[in-house]
């Protein structure tokens, strides 16, 4: 089992990139309240869904192009449905999005083609929570891009922060920013 809390590298805490200050926005797509990331490889467009509560999971064809291997350790999943999978890691080595260099980093490998009802989406892929472990988000769905930066937020100055434990024992944060509260899982 991972502890989010140990100082050892693990597949959650891997990684890193290779740009010092900065702030890239990225364009997104959107489609039935999802956001998706065209990644372009080798003359080749792979659709990558936008998910930064699940963990980085890649197609087995994508794996192979980005040259990934094996890391020898695994992780335990839960889908949206309950199902319990031991999936082994993979390590990809660099990964080009959008002029930001992300290198080893963690995935997962799913056939995402195979497996109703996400099948759907017809994607290459989940960038999770892991690869931006490091960076501050900003979404703007009115203008469908993504901001991704290592700059410190403008919303720096927490009062408080509180853990909390959701239904399901899922953890979550409460934060008090000025006099909003806002509680993120």
């Amino acid at each position: 089992m991972l502890s989010l809390f140990q100082s050892k590298q693990t597949a959650l805490t891997s990684g890193y990139t290779t740009q010092k200050h900065f702030s890239k926005t990225i364009s997104l797509e959107s489609q039935a309240g999802l956001l998706f990331i065209q990644l372009h490889l080798n003359n080749s467009t792979y659709r990558l869904l936008l998910d930064t509560a699940a963990f980085t999971l890649l197609s087995p064809k994508l794996l192979k192009v980005l040259g990934c291997s094996n890391s020898n350790e695994y992780i335990l999943t839960v889908d949206a449905f309950g199902e319990e999978k031991e999936l082994d890691t993979y390590i990809i080595p660099s990964l080009n999005l959008a002029g930001l260099e992300f290198k080893n980093f963690h995935a997962i490998s799913d056939d995402f083609l195979k497996t109703f009802p996400i099948s759907c989406l017809k994607i290459d892929g989940i960038l999770g929570y892991n690869l931006f472990k490091d960076m501050v988000i900003e979404i703007n769905y009115t203008s469908k891009e993504l901001t991704l930066s290592n700059k410190i937020s403008s919303y720096s100055k927490f009062i408080r922060a509180k853990l909390l434990r959701l239904q399901g024992d899922i953890p979550a944060f409460e934060l008090q920013i000025n006099k909003d509260k806002i509680v993120v899982g």
